[in-house]
């Protein structure tokens, strides 16, 4: 056998030894991994929407405090851990959206077990203040996506460090929440009591119109207390001398109208003139003086 022969059959030698030891290298790797499989993606609950403010009633302002939770859940494994990322959140206010800048919201994470099964639930919470809204219907209802993803080791020869393996993105929408502004207070107009003056025994008619329905009404005189009426009323006894009223209303959310300041006088009662006791003597003496004139003429008759 030659030297050529020779290193022929070596070189296939050590071929047929390499892929022997390739192969019980690669059935030691699949029995006992020293790399970790790369997880699969898992997808996350829903998110749910939780609309704190507004709600469905009448505000009798036009700045509303805005107020939402969202929350994200997913089943967490002991070797695989997952978690929930938000990718956008959405509200609609009257037809037009706006996108939540989630690095200004506050983000809360906890976990619940269920089933012994550790639950870990990420809820976003936002807050905001609707400035300026127009009285009458508004419409508000928010939006919200979200994935989750767990964490793999890349191979220090690929780099090393983490990849996050990604779950499908999915999303849900709010119920929609219709509210009413009311922010304008009743008009009370068309008073009855004019600017001028009153007899002093004048017994006064108050009336006046309101634009809307209204939860109390009440009139302030001179400036004091406010006296509560059900509706038209009349004023009598006044004092002589100057005086101011105000009607005012309270509409059924809370909005105050007051009617324009009216200002009128009541006359002096005038003093009883003095019976003239001159006079009264002078008619007196006269009286006298015809009966005994009368009485001495009779008399001289007589005689």
């Amino acid at each position: 056998m030659n030297k050529q022969t020779l290193a022929t059959a070596a070189f296939i030698s050590v071929l047929l030894i390499s892929a022997v030891a390739g192969t019980h290298f690669v059935g030691i790797g699949k029995a006992n991994p020293l790399w970790p499989d790369r997880p699969q993606p898992l997808d996350p609950s829903e998110p749910t929407i939780s609309i704190l403010s507004p709600q469905s009633q009448t505000y009798n302002t036009r700045d509303i405090s805005l107020n939402f939770t969202v929350n994200m859940s997913i089943a967490n494994e002991l070797l695989t851990p997952r978690y929930v990322e938000f990718v956008s959140v959405y509200y609609e206010l009257d037809g037009s959206f706006k996108k939540v800048d989630l690095e200004t919201c506050e983000n809360e994470t906890f976990h619940i077990w269920a089933n012994y099964t550790k639950i870990q639930h990420t809820r976003l919470k936002f807050s905001e203040n609707l400035t300026g809204l127009s009285d009458g219907i508004h419409s508000f209802r928010v939006s919200a996506s979200g994935t989750s993803y767990a964490t793999w080791p890349i191979p220090p020869s690929r780099g090393g460090g983490y990849e996050k393996i990604y779950s499908k993105e999915v999303s849900s929408y709010s119920g929609r929440i219709y509210f009413t502004v009311d922010a304008t207070p009743p008009t009370v107009s068309n008073l009855s009591i004019e600017n001028k003056t009153y007899d002093y025994n004048a017994t006064i008619p108050l009336s006046f119109t309101v634009d809307k329905p209204s939860s109390w009404l009440t009139y302030s005189m001179d400036g004091q207390a406010n006296v509560t009426i059900v509706g038209n009323t009349t004023l009598t006894g006044l004092s002589h001398g100057s005086h101011t009223l105000t009607v005012y209303a309270n509409d059924t959310v809370g909005n105050i109208g007051a009617s324009e300041t009216i200002t009128f006088s009541i006359a002096e009662e005038p003093e009883q003139e003095p019976f003239p006791t001159a006079y009264s003597i002078g008619i007196v003496t006269v009286i006298v003086a015809i009966l005994l004139g009368s009485t001495v003429y009779i008399m001289k008759r007589k005689h």
